[in-house]
């Protein structure tokens, strides 16, 4: 009970933090551990890089074409 003055400024620490709060809303499924990383993730930016070649490449061909 000694320290309960503690309480007073660490409530408003708290409710400063919490409204920040909507400006970073939640995305579910991200992660930043290392965990978070599989062999899934890895083929979907290949994936990704194959699209983008493709779109890359019509782009090209739509190009010539005019």
């Amino acid at each position: 009970m000694d320290q309960l003055w503690l309480f007073v400024p660490l409530r408003q620490v708290v409710a400063n933090f919490l409204r920040t709060i909507p400006e970073f809303p939640h995305q579910p499924g991200s992660s930043l551990s290392v965990a978070g990383i599989s062999l899934d993730l890895f083929r979907r930016a290949d994936a990704l890089q194959q699209l983008n070649s493709v779109v890359d490449r019509l782009d090209q061909l739509e190009g010539h074409s005019r």
